[in-house]
């Protein structure tokens, strides 16, 4: 199977009963994964879910279809659980409306008012020089619930690939306890053009309820490679004290770097906390209780099939990198091998790391995999599942990353595969 690298990823009798129960999700005697949801698309349907899932207070799943919708160029869902055990769909919104995104991206995050927010790859009111088709630089938007029951999108922020904006914001945002938006684009800003650069940004809203924007930083500094400071950066996390973390996928002094953003009086100051050789760094990052970082990247490690690694603080300021884990050639483990993980770690209830991988396994459809620490030191490597080819219904490629319930169980997407012949992906449940 070729191997590509991050960029765009951008890529439904008693027989019949046993099918309807996949369908839909409804519990079966003895099964550790089941389908939630399998898109159908076609008509005004959705299809191809690259990104996770978040919940709500209520046990609600949201997420993003990047394909399908009224107008083919995805939509936003909701999956509310019912006292029977299977889940219902609800289209909140399908994008392409004038002046509208298209094709979202990246994981939604929810405010304390229940409000969703996004980023789509193009569309808005942005020129970009480099997209003949679709138009737009790509949007921030928002997803407000109304007294009616229903959903309002509002585009809050178009990017415009003006020289010092960037475009194609594709990692989702995340929110500060003022309820202040910050994330990256991938491309564009002062150092960027159609394949280097992005910026990090931060989107104020306003006493008018309009959205300000700041660039608190432009990546492609330096004349090493694509920069210095790397370029196409993913998705940011906060720590404790306010810093934003991220990774590029280029560029740094060979293949990606991790990075810290700092504010201060003067504004943010970038740091490169760690360069990669050969790696290119996948998702967001997350830090353990004692401010350790963890991440994936999606090739890489000792076997180039990409790695699962730790950055620590020492006592001089700097940061330890540590390879925890490199993913087998698939040739070494009986063609089985999982491989190329294209999102980041969470931790599980009982501190486990888990991930996915986009391709290997069983199936040679990708898994979800467990990494616990040895007694004897190092970490073991556990397939919680295996996508692909042995039973395409319950999907295959995951992506997105998984997140879990408060009971401990585990949820994700495949943009691929689902019943019948829908393959237009599914959110899966897998209880331990």
């Amino acid at each position: 199977m070729k191997r590509t690298k991050p960029f765009f990823r951008a890529v439904m009798s008693i027989a019949v009963l046993a099918m309807v129960l996949l369908i839909t999700g409804m519990p079966v005697s003895a099964q550790t994964e089941k389908v939630l949801h399998a898109f159908l698309g076609g008509s005004a349907g959705l299809s191809d879910p690259i990104s996770g899932v978040t919940f709500d207070a209520a046990g609600n799943l949201y997420g993003i279809a990047s394909s399908g919708g009224a107008h083919g160029v995805g939509g936003v869902y909701k999956l509310a659980p019912t006292a029977s055990g299977w889940w219902t769909e609800t289209l909140l919104h399908s994008f392409g409306g004038t002046n509208d995104g298209q094709y979202p991206s990246g994981n939604l995050v929810m405010d304390a008012s229940g409000n969703l927010y996004g980023t789509t790859l193009y569309g808005g009111t942005g020129g970009c020089a480099y997209f003949d088709y679709p138009p737009g630089c790509g949007t921030v938007f928002e997803l407000a619930a109304t007294a009616d029951g229903q959903w309002h999108e509002s585009v809050i922020y178009s990017f415009q690939d003006n020289g010092t904006d960037g475009f194609a914001p594709g990692a989702g945002v995340i929110l500060d306890s003022s309820g202040n938006i910050y994330g990256t684009t991938a491309f564009g800003g002062a150092n960027g053009s159609f394949y280097l650069g992005g910026i990090a940004f931060e989107l104020v809203r306003g006493s008018d309820n309009t959205w300000t924007e700041q660039i608190l930083h432009t990546f492609g500094n330096g004349s090493s490679g694509p920069g210095d400071d790397g370029s196409i950066p993913s998705g940011l996390t906060f720590d404790k004290a306010g810093n934003l973390y991220g990774t590029t996928t280029q560029g740094g002094a060979t293949s990606g770097t991790v990075f810290e953003l700092t504010p201060g009086s003067s504004g943010w100051t970038e740091s490169v906390l760690h360069n990669f050789s050969g790696d290119s760094p996948a998702g967001s990052l997350i830090f353990d209780s004692s401010g350790n970082i963890y991440g994936a990247s999606a090739f890489g490690g000792a076997y180039t099939w990409g790695s699962v690694y730790e950055l620590s603080l020492s006592g001089g300021g700097s940061w330890n990198y540590s390879l925890l884990f490199s993913f087998s050639k698939p040739e070494n483990r009986g063609g089985k091998g999982p491989y190329e993980p294209d999102s980041g770690v969470v931790f599980g209830p009982s501190g486990s790391l888990y991930g996915t991988t986009k391709f290997g396994g069983s199936g040679d459809g990708g898994t979800v995999y467990e990494l616990t620490p040895a007694s004897g030191g190092g970490w073991t490597e556990k397939i919680v599942r295996n996508f692909g080819e042995n039973n395409p219904d319950y999907g295959y490629y995951p992506g997105g990353g998984v997140v879990f319930d408060s009971a401990g169980n585990l949820y994700g997407t495949t943009p691929a595969g689902g019943a019948g012949n829908s393959s237009g992906g599914v959110v899966y449940e897998i209880i331990p």
